[in-house]
């Protein structure tokens, strides 16, 4: 299960975010010194063979040195990323999963409340998704989206209508106008790699909706709605853009320079719908909202969609 962290409202001062700028960059520092003498150390491990005898690639888990084999390896050749010193999860390794069950090198079994952070949603090892997954891999793989295929058309077409606010707009077909032509102006779909590109897009998608809605198309004067709203504890993603709609100083501050100016994003504290409202005007594109706040604590939401001017679900 993951752990949740408050946080804390924090607005600092120009000069008050640059000293805690200087102080993260400094600590960053030191911890990136610390993370390459650990790597060094895990790099002599798997050298004496621990982790290559135990053969970490082809080991059901189940090997007595499995997991200190699997948590040397990782720390010897992957980026640090979730913590300093790489070890995550209370150093747990899992080997298999079974629908909502997952078990350990030890063998112990628990419940997966995470589902690979709502990724996982049919569960693990789901004989419908392993025998779909092979067939199409043995059928065609990935060709980009340059060309054409059946499957990327169908599934667009299946998440449309299953959109029933947007698809609603069009009758349901898949171009949205109900005679099947795909032609209307429904949903449409978008795919990302990810929520953090997903989050890009529907910044973009809202400002060249709200140029298109001024008249402009993205063309002409200087766009009037290009700011957004987001909400403290909410995270968006670690690209610069979805990073920008992130509220947390301790992911924004070292990244500053590259982030979009502070004040085209406004944050207001989760669940305060008339805190939002009041940061709401005319130069807003959309309002950023994680219903569900994956690192900012269990606040159950109240917010009511139907009263924010563009809500993007995160």
């Amino acid at each position: 299960m993951r752990r949740f962290l408050s946080t804390q409202a924090f607005a600092p001062q120009r000069r008050g975010a640059h000293l805690q700028t200087a102080a993260l960059r400094n600590t960053r520092t030191t911890v990136a010194r610390a993370s390459v003498a650990r790597a060094a150390v895990a790099r002599a491990a798997v050298a004496r063979g621990l982790a290559t005898n135990v053969g970490v690639t082809e080991s059901d888990g189940h090997h007595p040195d499995a997991a200190e084999a699997a948590r040397l390896t990782e720390r010897a050749y992957l980026m640090p990323t979730y913590t300093a010193t790489g070890a995550r999860g209370g150093g747990t390794v899992f080997v298999r999963g079974k629908g909502a069950t997952l078990t350990d090198s030890e063998g112990n079994e628990c419940l997966d409340m995470a589902a690979g952070i709502a990724v996982n949603i049919l569960g693990h090892s789901d004989e419908g998704v392993a025998a779909a997954v092979a067939d199409q891999a043995r059928r065609l793989q990935h060709v980009s989206n340059l060309y054409h295929t059946e499957p990327y058309a169908r599934l667009a077409a299946k998440l449309s209508r299953s959109a029933p606010l947007l698809s609603s707009r069009g009758g349901g077909d898949a171009g949205g106008d109900g005679d099947g032509d795909g032609d209307g102006d429904g949903a449409r779909v978008f795919f990302c790699n990810s929520g953090a590109e997903a989050n890009e897009a529907a910044a973009k998608f809202s400002t060249l909706h709200a140029a298109e809605a001024e008249g402009r198309g993205g063309q002409g004067p200087a766009r009037r709605r290009t700011n957004f709203v987001a909400f403290e504890g909410g995270f968006h993603g670690r690209t610069s853009g979805a990073l920008a709609l992130t509220h947390k100083p301790a992911i924004r501050a070292p990244f500053a320079n590259m982030l979009m100016p502070e004040d085209r994003v406004r944050f207001a504290p989760f669940n305060d719908e008339e805190a939002a409202a009041a940061l709401v005007d005319d130069t807003v594109a959309a309002v950023f909202v994680e219903p569900v706040q994956g690192e900012g604590g269990i606040h159950p939401p109240v917010i009511n969609q139907n009263s924010c001017v563009c809500v993007c679900a995160c």
